[in-house]
């Protein structure tokens, strides 16, 4: 399943809905319903199926609910790729993230002194006990 939205697919559908002068505010909550029960491995033309379903039952001219479905479809196929492409950055960034968390200093009285200092707190002896502040 789908696990996330491709940023700004929500607003852009709503606005698209709404040039077509559809109700693009209940409308799209319909699709995009839709699109988030769809599998990452779907084909662009799989995803057109699904938002067909959906399509058909406002749009009544064939060729005009056709053209909708591939626009959409192709927004949202589009958008899941980039995300995918994305999504490996974010996890290598963690993956950094949760190496760099794992280097352990313990902090000087000095240093703690002077990060209270900076950061305007203070400190009681009993958080001499604990080796990070």
């Amino acid at each position: 399943m789908m696990e996330a939205t491709p940023e700004g697919f929500e607003s852009w559908l709503t606005d698209y809905l709404n040039q077509l002068q559809l109700d693009g505010e209940v409308y799209s909550g319909y699709i995009h319903g839709t699109l988030l029960t769809t599998d990452d491995d779907f084909a662009v033309e799989d995803v057109e199926k699904y938002v067909l379903d959906v399509v058909s039952g406002f749009i009544e001219e064939q060729s005009l609910c056709v053209a909708v479905c591939k626009e959409i479809a192709s927004k949202w196929c589009e958008g899941r790729v980039r995300g995918k492409k994305d999504d490996k950055g974010t996890t290598l960034n963690l993956a950094g993230r949760r190496q760099a968390s794992q280097t352990t200093h313990k902090l000087t009285r000095e240093e703690k002194q002077q990060l209270l200092e900076q950061y305007g707190c203070q400190s009681s002896d009993e958080d001499d006990e604990y080796p990070f502040v």
